[in-house]
């Protein structure tokens, strides 16, 4: 950002003892950094090209108040270290007797979004977001979106060719073959509502999908009708802003997850959602 530094430094720290800990903040575009608290490496992350970074881990901390401190310029990870992570993280779900299911998605995807709502309320009091009492699981996924194609991949302006959005994965589902939403969907667009009111952003762009079942012009009527149920709530809600609707069918099918791992049910409730873009 205008007048920042490329010196290692964190944003935002939402630590959890026994759940999932956030770690954002910016340093040196491609640096790669060790995030620590205490003598604790808990994580290594990667900042992009404009100098973001950001980890989110589920390592256990068991001393949240401890200081937290950054080492800059450390090797990448590598893939047999990112492998070991991994089957160190599958082994403890197993231990634990954890699998990955929609209910468990959906908690990372609420605390994502609660972290967002938090982190736009922090900005406009002009202070950063500090660590949450013990127990606390809130993580922001601001930083830790994909990029995606162009908004407007039919216009002729070579501008709007260049016009890209993050895509933000949030849990507005929906039931079965309807533009109701689930018991968590209502939650979701309220906790939406409170983020693009804290935000004061003028203008966002929303997704809407369906699984697969069901033929094309059905599942494209289905976006249709899920994006004007969320965009009704919020302008009854007063977002005021410009709600750039997508329907997109059974076209993109939910990806913040290893398919595999879950079952064909869990995937069907997952993809039958709306999903939030923001412009760069």
């Amino acid at each position: 950002p205008p007048g920042g530094s490329d010196e290692a430094s964190f944003d935002i720290a939402r630590i959890s003892p026994d759940g999932i800990s956030v770690f954002a903040g910016r340093a040196k575009p491609y640096e790669h950094i060790n995030v620590l608290v205490g003598q604790q490496v808990v994580g290594t992350a990667s900042a992009d090209g404009e100098g973001n970074w950001t980890l989110v881990t589920e390592e256990k901390i068991p001393d949240i108040s401890a200081e937290l401190k950054l080492q800059a310029g450390v090797p990448a990870p590598t893939d047999s270290t990112q492998q070991a992570s991994q089957s160190k993280d599958q082994t403890q779900n197993t231990a634990n007797g954890a699998t990955e299911n929609v209910a468990t998605v959906n908690k990372r995807l609420f605390a994502s979004l609660q972290g967002l709502v938090d982190e736009a309320r922090a900005k406009n009091e002009g202070g950063e977001a500090s660590k949450p009492a013990p127990g606390a699981v809130s993580v922001t996924a601001a930083r830790e979106v994909q990029q995606t194609a162009a908004l407007d991949a039919n216009s002729s302006s070579a501008a709007s060719a260049d016009v890209q959005a993050r895509s933000i994965p949030i849990p507005v589902q929906f039931v079965y073959r309807e533009a109701e939403f689930t018991d968590q969907g209502r939650k979701a667009v309220q906790l939406l509502l409170e983020y693009l009111k804290a935000s004061k952003l003028d203008r966002v762009t929303l997704s809407g999908h369906a699984d697969e079942r069901g033929s094309s012009e059905l599942n494209l009527q289905l976006s249709r009708d899920r994006l004007n149920a969320v965009r009704d709530r919020l302008e009854v809600g007063g977002y005021a802003g410009n709600l750039v609707l997508l329907p997109k069918g059974e076209t993109e099918p939910f990806s913040d997850v290893d398919r595999s791992s879950l079952s064909a049910q869990d995937l069907y409730q997952l993809d039958r959602r709306v999903e939030l873009r923001l412009e760069r």
